[in-house]
């Protein structure tokens, strides 16, 4: 699951403060049996509740400290503790100085890649797993860092199986998508089953807003067959759980 979870803030319109949305988030994280959550706009005090609720563990460093604790968005991975472990992990930002908390070009914020390799306790199998949130203003920003999560994931991930997973900020249509489709494949292009749920997946808290608008996203390379694409629309009384709909991907290594 991709899922940009709405960073907490009490200056939030009413419903959508995080004390008020997270029991609905972690329900939907749980009926729908997620394995391995890739969440963007999480601060860690929301990190640390999803985990208490779900169990999982989490792997990822804050984009504006470089450490596994602090202020601003984690863009973390979190994870079913019983079916997989970690073998490595690591980060980089989205800048011309990767290795260090920087941003470049016309990003208006840091942004950061937190990556993971599981190894899946049931099959023995080994696989990566990339997630990320690209810039929200700079255009060139996010073709940019498009360039270099191509570049780096090809490096790090060495030919085996990887997912890419996040809130990237632009359309299907876009530069930088494209960049990641040479690569890489959209899971609702290829999923074996009908795509479920609306086109968008960004609502702006607003339950008459139509959903066209689709910036959230889980790619896969070609080792992984694609069993089903669905986006989840919930709301309760207008109100959803996010700003952003939740990306579903039930995917299977060939």
């Amino acid at each position: 699951m991709s899922y940009n979870v709405l960073q907490d803030d009490s200056g939030r319109p009413r419903g959508y403060s995080w004390a008020e949305r997270k029991d609905r988030v972690i329900s939907q994280i749980k009926i729908n049996k997620v394995d391995i959550l890739c969440a963007q706009e999480d601060y860690q005090n929301q990190g640390e509740d999803i985990s208490r609720a779900t169990g999982f563990y989490k792997v990822g460093v804050a984009r504006n400290t470089g450490k596994a604790s602090g202020s601003g968005e984690f863009v973390a991975i979190y994870y079913n503790k019983a079916r997989f472990t970690v073998r490595k992990w690591g980060h980089f930002w989205m800048s011309e100085t990767p290795e260090v908390p920087s941003k470049s070009w016309d990003a208006a914020v840091l942004r950061i890649c937190n990556w993971a390799q599981f190894h899946d306790k049931n099959t023995g199998q080994e696989f990566f797993v990339f997630n990320t949130h690209l810039d929200h203003v700079g255009s060139e920003a996010r073709l940019k860092s498009a360039e270099l999560l191509k570049e780096r994931i090809q490096k790090i991930a060495e030919g085996k199986p990887v997912i890419l997973a996040g809130d990237m900020n632009t359309t299907p249509a876009t530069a930088p998508i494209t960049v990641l489709k040479s690569f890489m494949v959209d899971s609702k292009d290829v999923s074996m089953a009908a795509p479920e749920g609306p086109e968008g997946t960004y609502n702006a808290m607003d339950y008459n807003r139509p959903l066209n608008r689709r910036i959230d996203y889980v790619f896969t390379n070609n080792l992984f067959r694609v069993l089903a694409y669905k986006v989840l629309k919930e709301a309760k009384d207008t109100i959803y759980p996010s700003d952003h709909l939740p990306v579903l991907a039930r995917v299977e290594l060939k």
